[in-house]
């Protein structure tokens, strides 16, 4: 069962937004106008959201031009709220999303209009070595890599990583 939570964690607009809270609590227009790759109405709903799922909270609000304007900050109680359901295993797939939409949040700041979907590409595989059979394969994947590291016309540049997780 997909919680509140783990929906807002496999969001990379609602990550991008937990990030900029984590820093320092924030208006909405002070978090639109530092999130400019997000749009108003999605910042607002998104903030809803991560309200709901327990995630942020006001902090404060104060009078603006007749209406009361809301400072919003990471709730500090929210891992040990006991009314959530413990999340399901994850599966590798979902690994995968999170820790895409979680690398994402940076870039797609950097990148104005672009997805996280055009930024990154995670591929994740489930494999069986030994430590000596992992040891070599970062060896071939270094190997591998070598032949792409200089600049040549029509190439353009891009992060590879390997990222090897307990399963």
């Amino acid at each position: 069962m997909r919680t509140k939570i783990t929906g807002a964690l496999l969001d990379p607009a609602q990550l991008t937004i937990l990030a900029a809270l984590g820093r320092e609590p924030a208006t909405a227009n002070q978090l639109a106008e530092a999130l400019p790759e997000l749009s108003r109405p999605t910042l607002y709903r998104r903030l809803k959201q991560l309200e709901r799922a327990g995630l942020i909270r006001v902090s404060a609000t104060r009078p603006v031009r007749g209406a009361l304007e809301r400072t919003w900050a990471l709730a500090v109680d929210a891992p040990a709220r006991r009314d959530v359901p413990a999340p399901e295993e994850p599966s590798l797939d979902a690994a995968a999303r999170v820790f895409t939409a979680f690398v994402a949040a940076p870039l797609c700041r950097e990148s104005p209009g672009r997805s996280a979907r055009a930024l990154i590409r995670a591929d994740a595989s489930r494999i069986y070595v030994t430590p000596a059979e992992l040891a070599a394969l970062r060896v071939e994947f270094e190997r591998l890599l070598r032949s792409y590291r200089a600049p040549a016309p029509g190439r353009r540049a891009v992060n590879v990583s390997l990222f090897t997780t307990p399963a």
